[in-house]
């Protein structure tokens, strides 16, 4: 069809048709349009079109767009509200614009409208003033699910799920309704979004279009969506084009770079780099990258301020639908608390807390290393284990904190002692070690060991209070008493072990009897955790006295081990008990044992108390089970406490003990006077009863000041309305000395040994 004859159609209809080139030249004029718009076809064709851009530049449909409310003006420059919808039309170029003015329509250009608009494919409807829709288009029904017919007579509201968005404008606000986004039920269940427009059509009606907008809602809530996340995330990322030329970056990359997206943008993120990664490695990155499509690790970057940090990036490439690579995208994240993290982490794990040097673990791994050397070059391996004399006394003396200044204070004097090849390490508690690698001659190890004994013993000043130390050292060398660091820590041990033994600030080396003496303790030490579950523990029990040795008043209860044919006295045991931990199945035995046999009897029975039992969180709880497993009354049941309980000052033993005295436990101090405890310190424990220890005893006809001690511990227990009892009496005259001193009680052979259940039964009174 020629322009020419289309015009001639156009020209029937009574609505304005406008056509447009590429350029925005008229190219269709029909009579319609010169009747609304004012311009004459000769004035117009050929020329820049004289309706907005919107419509002179608009793109070719392939089928009738949506209707839209359009204002435009007429040549007199009076503005118009028209009805535009761009269609194409067959053997024409550009666009073509259909114009209408509702109101200006016939009946029967209402037909013809309508007949257009049923075939329409956006959503249109006919409304009542009151907002009722009085026609629907097939699109409409098709939109909401349900049959065109059945929309006719429904509020236009109620298709929406909020229907106050489709309410019709009042009389005195503006005459169009407009709604974005509106959210609409079809009869099936889903929903729809819709773009909703309404302007006054003729008589008192309106005219609604409804555009299914979902897919792009869709669309731009998850790019809405996808720009939040992208400016909120707290990784950095980048995106580069096809060349690897920087696209876009988030917020995150600038508070981690330092560069703002305009700084970066179009250049490569070498920019970056920090330098410590040779080339090879970022030719592996980009292989893998190209080969796999994404890559992942450590690596270390530059910051603006020329800072270096570590990131952990992950590099992924985007295609298209091709297969094409369009971008790469970076996301990297700064590692650089992690990363500290995990060398503190590294650090605490190999060294200790207290004095910063390094622990057991770390010093193992030393000594391996030294040992691979040692073997290679054909020189020898010092180790020595150097434990701090008598150190809980000077702990309870000077207080936990001064304390931990003092295990500060001797490791920096070892520093400063040894070599920078040396190793000094803290094992725990007081005890340290010292590695000494690469000795040509093993006995330049003595000239070490005499400089630590000296270092150790030099006056302290911890918190302006002189602080006096000793040390017992164990020596072990390698290769002679060992190989791997197991062999010679074993042998070490061993040498401290009998230096301990020897008094203090003793040395010993590792020799071969002290190699067969620690295995003989470590013989005993399993054979001992094996004897309660074997019932090799015994119980004897030696009777205790009024002053005048008539009347029985209690009983102690001593522990035996029944090992093959032998009975062993608690000296052969009990000290590798309470060294090696095993002293707390062992006293739990004994305690239960010694309630059973208490409530049997109706005796008090006296129980001895390791510090290391005490030390237990559920002592009491354990206490307490032995009584109520033989429901012994808690008046029955003593417990002999040290001396060590007041000196260490371990304030959770003290209330432990108050706790058991609330309960009605009685509390006894055993081998009072030998140690260093004050009447201030004896005062915070919850005691009722005082024990003269038998070395005040054994001499007490002879030795003046012994007996001057005894005398006074009675006195003091006394004074502090406390029973005292006199252990370790063999001689009457011993026992008329107490009772003339005011002491209460006596024990020892005078009046009985220690003996088994059985023969210790004829002591009791019938009743």
């Amino acid at each position: 069809m020629s322009v020419r004859q289309l015009g001639f159609l156009l020209d029937t209809l009574p609505i304005a048709f406008v056509g447009h080139d590429d350029e925005g030249r008229v190219t269709l004029w029909n009579d319609a349009a010169e009747r609304l718009l004012g311009w004459t076809r000769p004035q117009v064709l050929g020329q820049p079109s004289p309706l907005p851009q919107t419509l002179s530049r608009a793109q070719v449909p392939v089928m009738p767009a949506a209707l839209r409310p359009t204002e435009v003006k007429r040549r007199d420059g009076t503005a118009l509200d028209v009805i535009t919808a761009s269609m194409p039309i067959p053997g024409h170029e550009g666009s073509a614009t259909a114009i209408w003015r509702p109101e200006a329509l016939t009946l029967e250009d209402e037909l013809k409208l309508r007949a257009m608009c049923d075939h329409a494919p956006e959503g249109i409807v006919v409304l009542s003033g009151e907002g009722v829709i009085l026609e629907a288009n097939r699109a409409t029904g098709r939109l909401l699910g349900v049959e065109q017919a059945s929309l006719i007579g429904r509020p236009f509201a109620s298709i929406a799920a909020d229907g106050a968005r489709l309410r019709m404008p009042g009389p005195s606000e503006p005459a169009r309704l407009s709604a974005e986004g509106v959210v609409v039920n079809r009869a099936d269940g889903t929903t729809l979004v819709l773009d909703v427009l309404a302007t006054p059509f003729a008589s008192q009606r309106w005219v609604g279009f409804l555009r299914d907008v979902t897919a792009s809602a869709r669309t731009r809530s998850q790019l809405a969506l996808y720009g939040r996340i992208f400016d909120a995330s707290a990784e950095a990322i980048l995106i580069t084009d096809a060349d690897n030329r920087i696209v876009t970056a988030n917020p995150a990359f600038s508070a981690i770079t330092g560069y703002t997206l305009g700084e970066v943008k179009g250049r490569n993120p070498r920019l970056l780099s920090s330098g410590r990664h040779d080339r090879q490695f970022y030719e592996r990155l980009w292989q893998t990258l190209q080969r796999d499509g994404h890559w992942q690790g450590e690596l270390w970057n530059r910051r603006k301020s020329g800072a270096v940090f570590p990131e952990w990036a992950t590099f992924t490439v985007i295609r298209d639908e091709y297969g094409n690579i369009t971008n790469y995208a970076a996301v990297f994240s700064d590692i650089t608390s992690v990363k500290r993290s995990e060398e503190q982490i590294s650090f605490l794990a190999q060294h200790d807390h207290l004095t910063g040097l390094p622990n057991r673990t770390l010093l193992l791994d030393r000594l391996s290393q030294a040992l691979a050397v040692s073997e290679r070059d054909g020189t020898s391996v010092a180790l020595l284990l150097v434990d701090l004399d008598d150190f809980k006394t000077v702990n309870g003396s000077v207080g936990h904190h001064q304390g931990d200044e003092t295990l500060r204070a001797v490791g920096e004097r070892l520093m400063r002692l040894l070599r920078q090849s040396d190793t000094v390490a803290r094992m725990g508690g007081d005890e340290f070690a010292l590695l000494i690698p690469g000795l040509a001659d093993a006995r330049d190890s003595i000239q070490v060991v005499q400089k630590v004994l000296a270092t150790v013993s030099a006056p302290m000043s911890i918190d302006e209070q002189e602080v006096t130390l000793s040390a017992s050292v164990g020596v072990a060398l390698a290769p002679q008493d060992g190989t791997s660091a197991t062999a010679l820590f074993r042998a070490a041990d061993a040498a401290l072990y009998s230096a301990r033994a020897a008094g203090r600030g003793a040395w010993r080396y590792f020799t071969d009897e002290l190699n067969l003496r620690a295995k003989e303790r470590l013989s005993l030490v399993t054979a001992l955790s094996h004897a309660v579950e074997r019932n090799e523990l015994r119980l004897h029990f030696q009777p205790q006295w009024d002053i005048t040795g008539r009347r029985l008043l209690g009983a102690e209860a001593l522990v035996r081990w029944q090992r093959g044919d032998d009975l062993w006295a608690p000296g052969r045991f009990v000290q590798t008990a309470d060294e090696s931990g095993l002293i707390t199945s062992v006293g739990a035995w004994v305690l239960h044992e010694s309630c059973r046999q208490a409530a049997r009897w109706q005796l008090p029975i006296a129980v001895n108390v390791s510090v290391r039992q005490l030390e237990e969180a559920d002592f009491v709880e354990i206490v307490g089970r032995a009584l109520e497993a033989s429901a012994l009354s808690p008046s029955l049941l003593e417990l002999e406490v040290t001396e060590s309980v007041v000196m260490e000052q371990n304030e959770a033993c003290v209330a432990r003990l108050r706790r058991l005295r609330d309960l009605g436990v009685r509390i006894a101090m055993d081998d009072f006077g030998t140690g260093y405890s004050s009447l201030s310190q004896l005062k915070r424990l919850p005691l009722t009863r005082l024990k003269v220890d038998r070395a005040f005893v054994t001499e007490l006809m002879t030795d003046a000041a012994d007996r001057a001690v005894a005398e006074a511990v009675v006195t003091l227990g006394h004074a502090l309305g406390l029973q005292v009892i006199a252990e370790g009496v063999e001689q009457e005259a011993q026992r008329v000395a107490l009772e003339r001193m005011g002491c209460d009680e006596v024990q020892g052979f005078l009046f009985g040994r220690p003996v088994e259940p059985t023969r210790f039964e004829p002591l009791i009174p019938k009743k």
